[in-house]
């Protein structure tokens, strides 16, 4: 009975290790997403896993790279124009990972998972293409070629990712950024709308200052208080000159 019960231990402890070991290398890759797997012995697998449930050795390192559509969001960030005005902006944008180079991702960025990619080198990628794109246009261009400027930035972060295994599908510019510009272009119409005013009020200004400055009558009740004294003195020199000319004769 003894042997018995120590047979059925054992076969029972055999089951739940296989059990175990069957739940530890069920690996769940995800829709829309194929695994890219690292073995310790071997390194990085050419082959990669495709979604749904799939076993693998419990040693082994496997992690999942989207390459259904993933849409990334930037946060607001600074960009300057040509003409040196600073601009905040901020976008989105739709890619995917290329499955035949999932291999290349991870060895290039040592395992790191789509989320850190994402919040890192992509993010930025993207914001190196904005700002060399906006510095090519002044603000009111900017103003006027929004369809322009979100494709070239486009094509900038395509060709920059591209042959690092990420396809862009799209790329959007976010509407606070044109009404952030309608908001700089009505200020600035304003301003120029106010400077003839301005100097309309200057010139009046200086029209009603000329008389003040140019009129004489100040300075004429200023001579008039010495009109007595000249006058008394010019009589002075006839009576002197009368007097000599008496005594000559």
């Amino acid at each position: 009975m003894s042997g018995l019960k120590i047979g059925s231990i054992s076969v029972g402890g055999f089951i739940v290790a296989c059990i175990i070991a069957l739940i530890l290398s069920i690996t769940v890759i995800p829709q829309g997403h194929a695994g890219v797997v690292y073995k310790r012995s071997s390194g990085v697998q050419d082959t990669t896993l495709s979604q749904g449930w799939r076993l693998t050795s419990p040693m082994d390192r496997v992690t999942a790279y989207p390459i259904s559509t993933e849409t990334v969001k930037v946060n607001a960030f600074n960009v300057q124009t040509k003409d040196g005005k600073p601009l905040v902006i901020a976008m989105e944008y739709d890619y995917s990972n290329q499955l035949e180079k999932l291999p290349y991702i991870y060895n290039k960025f040592k395992g790191q998972d789509a989320d850190t990619i994402e919040a890192g080198w992509l993010q930025s990628r993207a914001k190196k293409a904005s700002l060399n794109v906006f510095s090519k246009y002044s603000v009111l261009e900017v103003f006027q070629k929004q369809g322009e400027i979100n494709a070239q930035i486009q094509k900038d972060f395509t060709k920059m990712v591209e042959e690092h295994g990420f396809s862009v599908d799209s790329l959007t510019l976010f509407k606070r950024l044109l009404t952030h510009l309608k908001n700089l272009n009505n200020l600035k119409s304003r301003k120029n709308k106010q400077k003839p005013k301005r100097k309309n009020a200057l010139r009046h200004l200086k029209v009603n200052q000329k008389p003040s400055v140019s009129n004489p009558k100040p300075m004429q009740k200023q001579t008039n208080c010495f009109k007595p004294l000249f006058q008394k003195s010019l009589l002075n020199t006839k009576h002197l000159r009368n007097g000599t000319e008496n005594s000559q004769r």
